[in-house]
């Protein structure tokens, strides 16, 4: 059970004003130009927040539903999301143009690690003698288009209690940013769902010093003893990826060999 100061506070269930449900779709419209939309044969749907998402609980939006022979369509101010039988099917009608559903002209996002690259070059190894590849970037929620879509069927359940839940979406689960060339505005609604990004602690403006080796306790307190003897300030002082399990660690230190794993 995780301390009550660190479970997050999320905001998941959308307001029920905003739901439309039509045949095996559930669509929620979260801004005027910001779509959720989820697609079960069973008519199942995932409530909770994600590891993504954290706030559905937007204020009754404007909007009007249609029904024809064709399908279902709702109108915001901005968009209009025409739905079909066949997921593939369903459109955007934005700025006068009817569009897929799809992240055709999307301008990307950001990258998990900087690990090995250089510019747009991913390496092989550390040595950066042997290209691999380049860089490939994540989509984004802006587009050439106007429209972009994020799919958050795959990402894990956060439950109230804080913890993470091995489930995933129960179907298709899609967040459709609708917002033409108003990139700025794409991006404040990705913020709405997800949450601000949080300001940067006093502390970590500060001087930090990381270096990837494995000290030793005797060999770390040595070196903050001579940053202070040398009158240089030190703020944060972290010890990279040693400070986990290693089987390197423990074969050259003999840990376990010694009995001190069994302290623990």
């Amino acid at each position: 059970m995780l301390k009550k100061s660190l479970i997050v506070k999320t905001r998941p269930v959308a307001n029920p004003r905003n739901v439309v449900l039509w045949k095996d779709y559930r669509l929620t419209v979260l801004e005027d130009g910001l779509f959720r939309l989820e697609k079960n044969e069973e008519k199942i749907f995932r409530d909770d927040a994600t590891l993504t998402v954290w706030f559905r609980d937007m204020d009754k939006q404007d909007f009007v539903v249609a029904e024809d022979k064709d399908g279902l369509s709702v109108a915001t101010r901005r968009a209009k999301i025409i739905l079909c039988e066949k997921r593939r099917d369903c459109r955007i009608e934005l700025n006068g143009k009817l569009l897929k559903i799809d992240n055709n002209g999307n301008l990307k996002g950001t990258y998990r690690t900087l690990d090995r690259c250089n510019g747009g070059v991913l390496y092989s190894d550390y040595t950066y003698d042997c290209l691999k590849s380049r860089v490939i970037l994540g989509n984004g929620v802006c587009s050439k288009n106007g429209v972009a879509v994020f799919d958050d069927g795959q990402t894990l359940t956060l439950g109230n209690d804080g913890e993470v839940k091995p489930i995933k979406g129960f179907g298709t689960d899609e967040y459709i940013f609708c917002y033409w060339k108003d990139y700025k505005e794409a991006v404040r609604a990705l913020y709405r769902i997800t949450g601000n990004t949080p300001f940067i602690p006093k502390f970590a403006l500060g001087n930090w010093w990381s270096r990837y080796h494995a000290y030793t306790d005797r060999e770390y307190l040595s070196l903050l003893t001579e940053f202070k003897e040398r009158g240089i300030p030190l703020t944060v002082a972290t010890v990279d990826m040693d400070w986990h399990y290693s089987n390197d660690l423990d074969e050259d230190f003999e840990i376990t060999k010694s009995g001190k794993n069994d302290q623990f």
